[in-house]
């Protein structure tokens, strides 16, 4: 197969009237400042892996904006990160300690740093 530079294939379909535009590679996303701007990248510190540059909120109203905000580490359960849902703080059968136990175990076995739970 016959490779051509996005810019010559670009240019002959728009040539054609056949609309097109070319899809960006992760390191031309990542520096585009439409994105940025729009708060479709932004820039996040997590407490375990530092500065993380992750997806904004998509959907953008004016009256209920989203946002991004912390993710749980492993063993913290919705009702801690999570207050104002109503959930109840229990756990009768400990399966959020288990579960996170059993992640930890598995991150350490791949050689991941083990999160200050």
């Amino acid at each position: 197969m016959r490779r051509e530079p996005v810019d010559h294939i670009v240019k002959t379909l728009l040539d054609a009237e056949i609309p097109v535009a070319p899809v960006k590679t992760i390191p031309q996303v990542a520096v585009d400042p439409h994105l940025w701007e729009r708060e479709m990248l932004v820039r996040w510190k997590d407490p375990v892996a530092g500065e993380m540059y992750l997806p904004g909120a998509t959907i953008k109203m004016s009256k209920t904006p989203g946002r991004v905000g912390p993710v749980p580490t492993p063993g913290h359960t919705p009702t801690s990160s999570y207050p104002g849902f109503g959930l109840r703080r229990r756990d009768p059968g400990g399966i959020a300690a288990r579960e996170g136990d059993r992640l930890s175990s598995r991150m350490a076995a791949v050689g991941a740093p083990r999160p200050n739970l």
